[in-house]
Parts: C-alpha cells; structure tokens; sequence
C-alpha cells in the first residue's frame, strides 16, 4: 500500500481490487450474506491457490512445487 498523503500510488492495490472483482462475478445473485461470504472465501482460495498470477508466470502452488524442487 502507498504511503498516507500519497494516493498516485495505490496502483498495486487497484489492479488486485479489478481482478478480484472479475474473478468473484457477480454478487447480485447472492440470496444471502453467508452465501456472498462462501464465494468470497472460494475466490480468495482459488486466487491463492489455482489462479496463474503474473509477476509468477504460474499458480502459487506450481511456483511453490518449482521452488522446493530447486532447493532440493
């Protein structure tokens, strides 16, 4: 995050708020506030997990996987 007084900065935070949206959907189909919690939850998993991230050029598990095999 940017430094307080310095919101030309937050562009990191921007751009992960957009794909996180694209990525939940949308949220007007939820019935209630525990189902949109249950896909908040599902699509953090999946970002932290199966989503290919850039900086990465993989999933974090397959960077991880990559990473331990190279120490090894």
């Amino acid at each position: 995050m940017s430094p307080k007084g310095c919101p030309w900065r937050n562009g990191f935070q921007e751009s992960y708020y957009r794909e996180f949206k694209e990525d939940l959907g949308d949220i007007s189909c939820c019935n209630s506030i525990g189902e949109l919690v249950s896909r908040v939850r599902e699509t953090i998993n999946y970002y932290n997990t199966e989503r290919m991230h850039t900086a990465l050029k993989a999933s974090p598990i397959e960077f991880l996987a990559a990473y331990y095999q190279q120490i090894a």
